[in-house]
């Protein structure tokens, strides 16, 4: 029998004192705390671009009057059937596409404004963009492949911790763009409470102690 787990576990958290999005007052966020969507709440308003909610029908989404995506998903600029940005949430980590040709415009604009946030751990930009400083380029995570489905132009790692318990791997809290709340579980980062695989296997052809290596057969002589 064998007992396995695709990824590890993390504690969510929704804290961050520098995010333009958890000073908004939100009818459904505990006060202070960051909303579903904060990432694209937080480019959408450093690039003074309108957003659209695309799991609503494009719907705008009014932020300076406390609302938000409905799954933290955006569409940034002026129209959203021809967007600028593109967010996708993902839980630990988050996608931003950039569709149009002022890619290499956008990109530091974005960058700039993520590399003073403190819920980000991690930047990865399509090689493509040429080096940003601050950043490390997609294929350092091999992330830029030969796949036909759109890239993304930056990957957010968003940080994580671990909450003070004697085993780290076993209390690990993550920032997550997500619309479950502040103490639920998550996963996704880079974080290695969430990349940590656990497997156990008991069984007639498993040995019980993993130092112990397996005998070499024994060569039958002619």
């Amino acid at each position: 029998m064998i007992v396995s787990a695709d990824h590890g576990f993390s504690t969510i958290s929704k804290d961050s004192q520098t995010s333009a999005a958890s000073k908004i007052n939100y009818k459904d966020v505990p006060p202070g705390q960051l909303p579903p969507g904060f990432v694209a709440i937080d480019i959408a308003k450093a690039l003074d671009m309108r957003l659209f909610d695309p799991d609503a029908k494009s719907a705008p989404v009014e932020f300076t009057a406390g609302q938000h995506s409905s799954k933290a998903n955006g569409l940034i600029g002026t129209d959203p059937i021809s967007p600028d940005v593109v967010v996708t949430a993902n839980g630990g980590a988050d996608l931003v596409y950039l569709p149009k040709a002022n890619a290499k415009e956008l990109v530091v604009k974005i960058v700039d404004m993520l590399l003073g946030q403190d819920y980000v751990s991690g930047l990865f930009v399509d090689d493509a963009l040429g080096s940003i400083a601050g950043t490390l380029p997609l294929s350092a995570i091999n992330f830029k492949g030969s796949a036909v489905t759109p890239l993304p132009a930056i990957v957010i790692n968003f940080r994580s911790f671990a909450a003070g318990c004697g085993e780290p791997l076993m209390c690990g809290v993550t920032v997550a763009d997500h619309t479950l709340q502040q103490g639920q579980g998550m996963h996704g980062s880079f974080s290695r409470a969430d990349t940590s695989n656990f497997m156990a296997a008991i069984g007639p052809s498993f040995r019980s102690d993993s130092s112990i290596r397996p005998r070499r057969a024994t060569p039958i002589s002619a």
